[in-house]
């Protein structure tokens, strides 16, 4: 019985202490790498910048072609009343 129970306790122990192993491994490896995580935000950040005023861009163009549209509309009405009164 004692065997079984030192066993139990010894595998509890590595368990137990498997995590802390892990975090002081693995802490370093991650410290290095922050300066690149936040590089790549940064350039995440600047390509949604890039990909916003695109966006912005073609909104306006859009708005700029309805005008457009509606003016020729009018314009084509207007000529259609013309050319009513003539005939």
């Amino acid at each position: 019985m004692k065997g079984r129970r030192a066993r139990s306790l010894t595998s509890a122990i590595v368990l137990s202490s498997a995590p802390l192993a892990l975090c002081l491994v693995t802490g370093p490896v991650l410290a290095a790498t922050v300066p690149e995580v936040v590089e790549a935000a940064d350039r995440w950040r600047v390509a949604q910048a890039q990909s916003q005023r695109r966006v912005d861009d073609l909104g306006e163009e859009r708005r700029g072609l309805a005008e457009e549209y509606r003016t020729v509309l009018r314009e084509i009405e207007g000529l259609e009343a013309y050319n009513r009164q003539l005939e």
